[in-house]
């Protein structure tokens, strides 16, 4: 499940997809906090938090939908190979000759990285990642089960019990209409998040608008 809000939703409006977002938006009930003991401490309402916190623009949805409204977007006006990476490439005045892994080629006038936090593509251009990724001290994973029952507890809302250690686990139904939800009944997301502040985290750490800690320093 995606938490889409900030740049990538302004991003969304200015390319006019946000009533394709909105159908596949997957609102929750409430958000409840649970003790170690698996007691509620609080609960808050999603409305509220997603108008107090984020004016509204902010969606749920599986990342695979994403994908789906966007492909169907694209697909009759731009050409899109699946299974397909940058191996190599070569920048010049007139454009980018670009070398893909199943051995074609290509002349671009512009080579983006959106290929993630391991891009291929940044490290080709700029070296090893190492020296553009610095670890905050989060371990994070998220995983779907087929569990009807525990899909039935949950229903719309999210569940998240903190324990000792700066440890947490999240849980919250998949939407039944999801067209990446592919097995009998439905599915339950889970998330653990492991937060352990490690010595060698650099200080200089800025926050934005969000509270989200990011890195200061920049790619030159």
């Amino acid at each position: 499940m995606v938490d889409f809000f900030g740049p990538e939703y302004d991003a969304a409006e200015r390319l006019g997809i946000l009533p394709d977002l909105e159908a596949i938006h997957y609102p929750i009930s409430r958000l409840r906090f649970l003790d170690s003991q698996g007691k509620e401490k609080f609960s808050l309402p999603y409305s509220g938090v997603r108008k107090q916190i984020f004016d509204d623009r902010h969606f749920n949805f599986m990342r695979g939908e994403l994908e789906r409204v966007l492909y169907q977007k694209i697909s009759k006006a731009s050409v899109v190979r699946f299974g397909t990476t940058v191996e190599s490439f070569q920048q010049h005045v007139g454009g980018v000759e670009v070398k893909l892994s199943d051995q074609s080629g290509c002349h671009v006038d512009l080579l983006v990285g959106g290929d993630g936090i391991h891009s291929r593509i940044r490290e080709l251009a700029f070296g090893p990642a190492a020296e553009y990724l610095r670890f905050l001290g989060y371990h994070a994973l998220a995983f779907l089960v087929s569990d009807q029952e525990l899909s039935s507890q949950t229903e719309n809302t999210l569940y998240t019990l903190t324990i000792p250690e700066n440890k947490s686990v999240s849980t919250r139904a998949c939407p039944a209409h999801s067209h990446t939800v592919s097995a009998p009944g439905r599915r339950c997301r889970l998330g653990f998040l492991n937060s352990r502040r490690h010595r060698g985290i650099a200080a200089d750490i800025s926050r934005d608008g969000l509270g989200n800690s990011t890195p200061s320093r920049k790619m030159q």
